[in-house]
């Protein structure tokens, strides 16, 4: 009888067979289910041991997608962690953090998680993040190969003190239960018999997905792909056979690749199978999720090919396979997961045993069920994945085969001779010369480019290789491995090794999966992961290929596992040493670049050539190998070992030396270049990983012997020798050397010395020699060496070379070194004559390699290996030998000065600039002595740091920028960085941290560093020579004095020890004297001071190092030492000594006398007592006058002309001063001063009143003065706002936040910001010391949104304040739409539609235009607050005569007839207002002398509203020109355009003047909603000098307070014109509304006026006051109820201060009382009355105030009891918060509105709080004095205990009046929704955490409700704090991305995005957008846009605030956005993210 894990082994294994016919072959979420089922069934002994699984029972939970979640890990609670004493093992997620430590690190492959990170001490380390892009990966944390030293981690380390929270082990608890036997049994087989399937089905899958197929070899594909009877047997005889299920569907399956877009994808899927856009989409969103999908399921295989054969038109990679195969290719997927998962968990109290399972069955051998008919690799090739542009056309053939036949060449050939030499051998073949412009000649000179062209293709097209191949014997050296084990056998495919190469035949998601699970499983058991490595090195040389060639998509190909393998140094030096893997590596890359295959070393053909035009140099996915090669190269142990085996290095050269001279240079002269090849920048991409891997190679022999250093500097002597004297031509045909090397005797110089015959101009010449450097760096390591000892062992392989003959003429060591070292030198020449543009004919690829060669990155490994090459010669071989090379090969100099003109390749400019270039080499070969001295790492890296800071300070990146990366890549940078510069942190909000060279070590720096430029060198000098002149001042020496003195450091021992001998030689001497005297001759005619100074600065250099060798050898010579000429041997030039006294009489020189007096002085520190008397004479003794009689009459005559030149400057400059003193004495330039003394002059009779001007000046457009000839006014911007914040109390945080409101929001509260939740994010976590002790720090996360439901819709206004006519504003207006016309494709900042203009100056966006068309006014305190009778007079004497005049007015039957009043008046007066025309006349002056209103003012007599408009002044505009009527239809134009930007109707411009203007309510609650806006954006902050201002008014800028006076003054005059134009507006009635309503809602319940104490007969249109905002009420009546019925507004204020206070009591108790409410029950709140002390009569007043309130306006509603649930206390200091802003807009309202100026009041007391400050300047009523109001006896307070009881009467009867009405659903919604009282506290964005990556791990938690995953994208709204995708094609609706959708639900118009990943914020308007740097800074003070520099991002509250949060709240963000576009051409797109 079979056990139960036998029965559960043949049920799988039945399942594995039928399952895809039971679900019909389609892989549907049932299909899933029924899968889960059985693997669980299986693993669990027919589920007999389900209980030690699932703890608490089968899953029941469904995902998205209808299948149960069988997630083990969820069902577990989370899984297996690494505990204590493991490795953390956690799998890194795409998107999240990941982060390195180069102090801990061992290198940075060595990262941690964010918890892992934090848990541990970093502080002052150099750290950098990284956000993971999915390529898998895991936490280092836990391994002790991963560090420097053991980290000290708080969750991971076994010697850490456990936190209070891990529980503590019982002693006295139970074992863990033994797993049983049979259970073990059942995961065993069920385990091994998954990845057996695994690799049964996937071994039939095919490998070339592009490989073109037929109908039958599908079907033959499907008839291999069947699995074996006898292995999955069926159920019953009866189900179908594998050939039943396999021919009944065909499927039609799309890969995904990394080369084709989301559109091109659903196009072609939607044409080729017909089935809509909608389904493309949806299958391109699948294949970019999952890495493929099913496009099409048909039984007709016909069918199924042609829907394939469209889809791959476009070369996309689809595949025609059985249904059967592909379902069960889904099941392999699904089969992964579930490995995946259940690694991770435990059965019963063992969580090692899965992952132990999983780890050995992985590691036997596949028991095959299938004829696996594809598991070979690359059996049918591959299908390489090419660029576009490598892809050759048959047009590219054709022209081939035309120069062909023309010339008699094919491609290859001219691939092999070049173009030129081509085209040489063709017209000499023809007879003809290629300049006589003969026929043939011009034919082929015509097909140049063709040539070049076609040279290229051939060139790419990789040879192959040979059949039989003899590689040299290094090559076939193989290590014996030892003892093995059976993973240790290469002979024997374990199953981990066919997952390994069956890796490009899967999918993304199946590739993701398996590197997760072998992480999961295998790296984290250090056991299991050297076998892993092992196997994975096994089979190193196919995966490398596959993903070299063929990889669709790399980023997610399992080569990328090598990191975690080649980087622990145990695993890497077992390959090495063991397993032979160096070899396996060189070999690869050496084939990979030689034929582009992956050979085994054996294949190694010694004859192959790397050609870098081949494709093989164009695919850079080779970088991934050259990194490999340094993760073992950088293993201490392998660099051990290397130096002890030949063969290494003997590999190691051969590789190098297929670079050696690649992409030579030949200049040409004759004419520009037609076709530009890109091949010298793929040499250099791969030459710069070549020169790295050279580097690190070379340190390893830091570990070598002395004889094993020596023993390799010979070897590779040898061999570079015998390339430099052209021993390898005939094999490297396209590099460098052409030729063999010839030596000669240059003719123009006096010596028997032979150099090598080459000029640099005329032929080939490289920049890339990698064996030199390689060579020179072995040197460097041979430091510790006696110098002759390296130069025997240089030496004598030149030797042997110089004696082979054969390919090359016999020549001494000597000349063979002399001929290595002439590379580097023509490199050098090479790159001096590219600078100076005498290669401009050869195009931008001269100039780009140039660049390259010497860029800061990658000069350590190529410029300055190059020179210390050189002086490495100089130390070899003769040094005179080496400066003659250096004269032929700059060409310079080579003949007498007087001969230049006949110089055969330069003029007298590029002579002269390529002779200061040698000196300026010469001079770095001389100073430059850091490697030659082997200074340490800090003493380079200061160097670096000393000279890229000496010109002033820099960032941090600019820094980096300055210097090489070796240096800056050091674990101590950061800390050298520290010691030699200071940091300046930033300070405003834009300027970045800087780094400042500390004063002592500017000592370091060397004005002629080699790695300066000129213009650099000459900046550092300056720098030094001021530093030098301000010491010699406080010194008390001259200025004049002050010459920088290069520093020379000795070179005590190493092959360097020689270096400074070159400076006693003739030459040297020669170069010195030829340089001054060129500059002598050539004085007048050429500015040649440049090289005067290297001169001198060589001489200096020279005598300096006499001085430190001990000898005079160089001083002797500069005073004796006279070379002849090279072509008169009688001319005798003069010596240095006399050189120098020359040009020290010279005027022309006199900024170097300084330095000549110096090298004077510096002789005679030399003992020269055995020259002649004269000469000692001339240096010690003789005067100058003296020293020479040539020299005397030079400086003679120098002298007479200089006296010349300054007597016509003196006489030039008379002239001009007589000129300006005629001009002066001609203008009347006015009595100005007078004029202003009388304008200051007070006036007789003067006021204490101010006079306030509306705003006046120049238009910004014609420049004209905006004056009272033409109509002006200002650009505003109306625009919608979400700054209106009400309090939501169902949140306790918000409601805790309004009690912590500062009381005076007038002082500053920068000590308290971020204020509120924003700053509830804190939290505590554990992390341990440096010392490894467990410490609490705290943290900050992201903070708690802001409700989008608690905004309350509104717009403001804002404005730049820049001033236009009407009609040049007009005419600009008419521009902008001409260029939207014109400029069609391009994204606009304005929308014309919506009436938005940029402003031309400042570029701030507007949609309306305000006229300015006022005098000015006087502005007083109190002014309108004072009165002449108080509120009870008040409220008893005057409101019913009042409200009799509404009564009259009302009647009028022509006013108003179908308004009914719902009230009637006692008081049945028809006074009408007293204003009349005259009166009415007299204020208003507007164009009265041109009769502009004349209709207006003739509709104003029979008008009753006169007394609204009274007290409007208009300007008085005299010199009217032009039409009056155009003018008033400008100002009617103006404001129909005001009224549409804030009216929700869209209304079209009509050009007649009669167009109705109305939309009075709209127009002042505008104004309201502004006066509030600047309210709220000025609470907390302070702008003015006085820190304890009187009022809010000192902290609102001066611009928004002008713009606020502006709008309410456009606001009435809107109205007047309105009204004033009669029938023609709506205006009228409006206004009458406005009156009905603001009477009702103000004077309701007035005991003396009928029919307001009742709610009879009232309808709903008007809301009760207490609804209403009181604000806005009282605004309202500003220009409606107490003009019309001439009511004192301040009245009006005191009422509505009243009816504020009501609001809120009564507010409060409702959200007390409110189910769900918890926020008065919070102990924050409970705890906060403690702190609160108010006199006992207060509280008791307030109590029974409550309670008065509460019962009229609660009635039944309102429970008495809800008094008491809030402390008193807490409820007073609520009434106070919530008060004060309406104060604060009523101060806004009363200065901008009604002309009181504040700072003009006697002043309060300081102290107090602002809201006793305010009602006392605004004589209102304290909040005890309101709580007394009930108990008032007197007859005013009675009646206003009456109006307070009507008020909440009418709120109550209100709030029930739905109660038996017929109303609609809105209605009826607004009358139930309860009142929000607007939030009193200082606003924040949402609160940012401390560090950025705390987003990348939020983030992670979201999913997109779409397609179920984390965003990739993602982006956190600043307002709600809900993460969105940005861009994502998943989350676009009707072209709209989710940022823009969610703007429109949240924000409105506007959006703030913080975009996590690419740390910028986005800016939204409307459509359009920008970006915005983030607030986010580094430690070193810089913003990381795309956090491309990979350092943690730390917020900076400053500038969150400062340019965020006021951006925010100032309205800014449309005319940000429109600034941004208006700079760039920008083409859109900004709705899709």
């Amino acid at each position: 009888m079979e056990s139960l894990s036998q029965q559960a082994h043949t049920k799988l294994s039945q399942t594995f067979l039928s399952l895809p016919r039971k679900h019909g072959f389609h892989f549907t979420p049932s299909a899933k289910n029924d899968l889960y089922t059985v693997l669980f069934g299986a693993i669990s002994a027919s589920n007999k041991y389900n209980h030690l699984f699932f703890t608490h029972g089968l899953p029941r939970e469904r995902l998205p997608d209808g299948s149960v979640d069988w997630s083990l890990v969820k069902a577990q609670g989370g899984g297996r962690k690494g505990g204590r004493g493991e490795a953390c093992g956690h799998v890194f997620k795409k998107g999240e953090a990941v982060y390195r430590c180069r102090n801990c690190g061992l290198d940075d492959t060595c990262v941690m998680c964010s918890k892992c990170f934090h848990a541990s001490e970093h502080t002052g380390h150099d750290t950098s993040l990284s956000v993971n892009g999915g390529s898998g990966g895991c936490c280092d944390c836990g391994d002790p190969e991963a560090w420097k030293q053991l980290l000290k981690c708080a969750i991971h380390s076994a010697d850490v003190e456990p936190t209070p929270s891990e529980e503590v082990a019982d002693p006295m608890a139970k074992d863990p239960t033994p797993i049983p036997d049979e259970l073990k049994d059942a995961i065993r087989r069920t385990i091994g018999q998954t990845l057996d399937f695994m690799l049964d089905v996937i071994s039939c899958s095919p490998e070339n997905l592009r490989l073109k197929r037929n109908d039958k070899d599908v079907m033959a594909d499907e008839t291999s792909s069947r699995l074996f009877e006898d292995v999955y047997p069926r159920s019953s005889p009866d189900d179908p056979t594998e050939e039943q299920d396999g021919q009944e569907l065909w499927a039609v399956v799309l890969w995904n690749d990394e080369s084709h877009t989301f559109m091109e994808v659903i196009e072609q899927v939607s044409r080729a199978t017909g089935k809509g856009r909608a389904f493309g989409q949806d299958v391109a969103n699948k294949v970019d999720n999952i890495g493929r999908e099913t496009v099409e399921i048909s039984s007709a295989l016909p069918h199924c090919m042609k829907v394939a054969s469209v889809i791959e038109q476009i070369r996309l990679a689809v595949t025609v396979r059985s249904a059967r195969d592909v379902f069960r290719e889904e099941m392999c997927g699904v089969i992964i997961e579930w490995l995946k998962d259940i690694a991770g968990c435990k059965v019963g109290d063992d969580d090692n045993i899965l992952r132990e399972i999983i780890c050995e069955e992985l590691c036997k051998e596949w028991k095959r069920g299938s004829a696996g008919a594809n598991a070979g690799v690359g059996l049918q090739g591959y299908d390489e994945v090419e660029d576009p542009s490598d892809m050759e056309s048959d047009e590219d053939d054709s022209d081939d085969e035309n120069a062909a036949q023309v010339t008699g060449f094919g491609a290859e050939d001219v691939a092999l001779m070049g173009a030129e030499n081509a085209l040489e051998e063709i017209l000499l073949l023809a007879g003809e010369d290629a300049d006589d412009g003969g026929d043939m000649g011009v034919q082929v000179q015509q097909l140049v480019p063709v040539l070049n062209a076609a040279a290229a293709r051939a060139t790419a097209k990789t040879p192959t290789p040979p059949k039989k191949v003899h590689a040299k014997a290094h090559w076939l050296e193989k290590k014996p491995v030892g003892p093995t084990e059976v993973w240790e056998d290469t002979k024997k495919y374990l199953r981990l090794d066919w997952l390994f190469l069956f890796d490009l035949r899967l999918w993304k998601n199946a590739r993701e999966g398996l590197r997760e699970l072998y992480i999961g499983t295998m790296v984290v058991k250090p056991a299991f992961k050297r076998i892993m490595g092992i196997r994975f090195a096994r089979v190193y040389p196919k995966l490398a290929e596959a993903f070299l060639i063929a990889d669709r998509e790399p980023e997610h190909s399992i080569i990328l596992f090598s990191v975690q393998i080649f980087t622990v140094p145990s695993i890497a030096t077992e390959l090495v040493t063991r397993f032979n893997f160096f070899t396996v590596l060189c070999a690869a890359l050496y084939t990979f670049f030689t034929y582009k295959q992956i050979e085994p070393p054996a294949r190694v053909d010694p004859n192959a050539i790397a050609l870098c035009e081949s494709s093989s140099f164009k695919n850079r996915r080779y970088y991934h190998l050259f990194h490999d090669f340094r993760y073992l190269l950088n293993t201490d142990a392998i660099k051990k070992d290397i130096p002890a085996s030949s063969s290494y290095y003997s590999q190691f050269f051969d590789f190098v030396h297929l670079f050696q001279g690649i992409n030579p240079n030949k200049r040409i002269s004759d004419r520009h270049v037609e076709y530009e090849s890109d091949t010298w920048a793929n040499a250099f991409n791969a030459i710069i990983q070549v020169s790295k891997v050279c580097k690190l190679f070379a340190d390893a022999y830091a570990y070598a012997s002395p004889i094993q250093v020596c023993s390799a500097i010979s070897d590779l002597t040898k061999m570079l020798g015998t390339w430099a004297m052209g021993g390898d031509r005939m094999r490297f045909l396209n590099n460098e050397p052409k030729g063999p090397v010839r030596f000669y005797q240059p003719p123009q110089l006096i010596t028997n010395r032979r150099v090598i015959e080459f000029e640099v101009d005329k032929e080939s010449v490289s920049f890339h020699h990698p064996m030199h450097w390689l060579l020179i760096s072995l040197v460097e390591q041979a430091g510790v060496l006696p110098a002759d000892m390296i130069k025997q062992f240089v030496l004598e392989p030149c030797k042997r070379v110089g004696s082979v003959a054969g390919y090359h003429a016999f020549a001494e060591a000597e000349q063979v070194f002399l001929a290595i070292a002439d590379y580097p030198l023509r490199t050098c020449v090479l790159q001096s004559q590219a600078k100076m543009g005498f290669w401009v004919r050869n195009g931008v690829s001269i100039r780009g390699q140039q660049h390259h060669y010497h860029e800061t990155s990658i000069r350590v490994h190529t410029y300055d290996k190059d020179v210390l090459f050189l002086q490495l010669a100089l130390c070899i071989v003769d040094p005179e030998l080496v400066l003659i090379s250096m004269m032929d090969r700059f060409r310079v100099p080579i003949q007498v000065v007087s001969q230049l003109q006949d110089h055969p390749a330069y003029d007298k400019e590029q002579y002269l600039y390529m002779f200061e270039e040698m000196l300026a080499l010469l001079i770095a070969l001389l100073s430059e002595r850091s490697s030659a001295v082997g200074w340490s790492h800090e003493q380079q890296a200061g160097r670096e740091i000393a000279h890229a800071l000496c010109f002033g300070p820099l960032t941090y990146s600019d820094l980096l920028r300055r210097i090489p990366e070796r240096v800056a890549d050091e674990g101590n940078f950061e800390e050298i960085l520290g010691k030699f510069a200071s940091f300046r942190e930033p300070d405003g909000l834009n300027d970045q941290g800087t780094y400042q060279l500390k004063d002592e070590f500017f000592d370091m720096v060397d004005p002629y560093f080699f790695h300066f430029s000129r213009n650099q060198r000459e900046e550092a000098e300056s720098v030094l020579r001021k530093r030098l002149q301000k010491k010699l001042k406080a010194e008390g020496k001259s200025e004049k004095d002050a010459v920088v003195v290069p520093a020379l450091r000795p070179v005590t021992n190493g092959p360097f020890t020689s270096l400074g001998d070159v400076v006693r030689t003739p030459a040297f001497v020669s170069i010195i004297i030829d340089a001054l005297d060129w500059v002598r001759v050539t004085l007048e005619s050429s500015k040649a001071e440049t090289l005067l100074d290297q001169a001198l600065h060589l001489t200096i250099l020279a005598m300096k190092q006499d001085k430190m060798d001990g000898r005079n050898a160089f001083a002797v010579q500069a005073c004796t030492f006279s070379p002849v000429g090279s072509v008169d041997a009688e001319y005798r030039r003069p010596c240095i000594l006399e050189q120098l006294k020359f040009f020290s009489t010279i005027e022309d020189v006199n900024a170097l006398h300084p330095k000549i007096s110096l090298v004077m002085n510096m002789l005679k520190e030399f003992d020269l007592q055995s020259l002649p008397e004269n000469i000692r004479s001339d240096i010690f003794g003789r005067s100058d006058g003296e020293a020479n009689p040539s020299a005397t009459a030079a400086a003679a005559e120098a002298q007479r002309k200089k006296e010349e030149a300054k007597a016509r400057q003196a006489k030039i400059m008379a002239q001009m001063q007589a000129q300006q003193a005629s001009f002066m004495a001609n203008m009347d330039w006015g009595s100005d001063e007078d004029e202003d003394m009388e304008d200051d002059a007070p006036t007789t009779g003067s006021t204490p009143h101010k006079h306030w001007e509306f705003p006046s000046g120049t238009c910004i457009l014609c420049q004209e003065e905006c004056g009272e000839s033409q109509i002006y006014g200002t650009l505003a911007m109306v625009q919608p706002t979400n700054v209106f914040r009400e309090t939501p109390f169902e949140h306790n945080d918000f409601v805790y936040e309004v009690l912590g409101v500062p009381s005076s929001l007038d002082r500053s509260a920068e000590d308290i910001r971020p204020f509120g939740t924003a700053t509830l994010n804190k939290e505590v976590r554990s992390t341990l010391s440096a010392d490894g002790k467990r410490k609490k720090v705290e943290d900050q996360g992201l903070g708690m949104g802001w409700p989008p439901a608690c905004v309350r819709d509104r717009k403001v206004t804002t404005g730049c304040g820049h001033l236009m006519h009407a009609t040049c504003f007009n005419q600009y207006h008419e521009s902008v739409v001409q260029r939207h016309a014109v400029q069609s494709s391009r994204n606009h900042p304005e929308n014309i539609h919506r009436r938005e203009v940029l402003c031309p100056l400042c570029k701030s966006l507007g949609n309306a235009f305000l006229p300015i068309l006022w005098k000015g006014k006087q502005i007083s305190y109190p002014g309108e607050l004072r009165s002449g009778r108080d509120l009870g007079q008040f409220l008893t004497e005057e409101v019913g005569a009042a409200l009799g005049r509404y009564q009259t007015w009302g009647d009028e039957p022509d006013l108003q007839p179908e308004i009914k009043l719902p009230i009637k008046f006692n008081n049945s007066s028809r006074e009408l207002w007293s204003c009349r025309t005259k009166k009415l006349r007299d204020a208003v002056t507007f164009y009265i002398e041109d009769a502009m209103f004349e209709p207006v003012l003739k509709a104003l007599d029979e008008n009753h509203l006169e007394n609204a408009v009274s007290h409007l002044n208009f300007r008085q505009m005299r010199g009217v020109g032009g039409d009056a009527i155009s003018e008033s239809e400008v100002l009617y134009t103006m404001y129909r355009r005001f009224r549409a930007s804030f009216s929700a109707e869209e209304e079209r411009f009509r050009s007649d003047g009669g167009a109705n203007i109305k939309g009075v309510e709209m127009c002042w609650e505008l104004y309201a909603s502004t006066v509030a806006a600047a309210e709220i954006a000025q609470r907390g902050s302070v702008l003015s000098q006085d820190p304890v201002p009187q009022t809010l008014m000192a902290a609102i800028p001066e611009q928004t307070l002008t713009m606020l006076k502006v709008l309410w003054e456009s606001c009435m005059t809107f109205t007047t014109l309105g009204i004033r134009l009669g029938g023609r507006s709506q205006m009228m009635p409006e206004c009458i509304k406005v009156v009905e309503r603001t009477l009702t809602q103000i004077f309701f319940g007035h005991p003396h006026i009928d029919g307001l104490q009742e709610a009879d007969g009232l309808t709903l249109d008007f809301k009760p006051l207490l609804f209403d905002d009181p604000f806005e009420v009282l605004v309202s009546t500003a220009y409606s109820l107490a003009p019309a019925l001439r009511i004192d507004i301040r009245h009006i204020l005191h009422l509505c201060w009243i009816a504020q206070v009501a609001q809120i009591i009564i507010t409060i108790a409702n959200e007390i009382q409110t189910e769900d409410m918890t926020w008065f029950k919070d102990h924050r709140i409970q705890a906060m009355a403690g702190s609160l002390q108010y006199p006992e009569q207060d509280l008791e007043s307030f109590r029974n105030y409550t309670s008065y309130l509460l019962l009229h306006a609660g009635g039944n509603d309102i429970h008495p009891d809800v008094i008491t649930k809030l402390d008193t206390r807490i409820w007073i200091c609520m009434v106070e918060k919530y008060a004060l802003p309406f104060l604060r807009k009523a101060a806004i309202f009363f200065h901008t509105g009604c002309d009181v100026e504040f700072s003009d009041a006697p002043r309060v007391n300081e102290d107090e709080p602002e809201l006793v400050r305010l009602y006392r300047l605004m004589d209102l009523p304290s909040l005890t004095d309101i709580c007394a109001l009930h108990e008032s006896t007197t007859a005013d307070g009675i009646i206003l205990k009456e109006m307070i009881s009507g008020w909440c009467r009418h709120y109550h009867w209100y709030k029930h009046a739905a109660r038996g009405m017929d109303l609609s659903t809105e209605q009826r919604s607004q009358l139930t929704t309860r009142i929000r009282l607007p939030h009193p506290t200082i606003y924040e964005l949402i609160g940012l955490p401390r560090r950025l990556d705390i987003l990348f791990e939020a983030s992670l938690s979201h999913r997109c409700h779409r397609c179920g995953k984390a965003p990739s994208d993602p982006s956190i709204c600043l307002f709600c704090g809900m993460f969105v995708c940005s861009q994502s094609f998943c989350c676009s609706e009707d072209g709209k991305g989710e940022c823009n959708r969610h703007a429109q639900d949240c924000t409105g118009s506007i959006g703030m995005y913080l975009m996590v990943k690419k740390c910028v914020i986005l800016l939204l308007y409307n459509g359009n957008g920008t970006f915005f740097n983030a607030p986010y800074l580094d430690s070193h003070g810089e913003v990381d846009v795309g956090l491309k520099r990979g350092r943690p991002q730390f917020l900076n509250q400053k500038r969150y605030d400062l340019a965020v949060r006021n951006l925010w709240l100032s309205h800014g963000v449309p005319s940000y956005v429109a600034r941004k576009l208006e700079a760039t051409i920008d083409i859109g797109g900004w709705e899709t993210l």
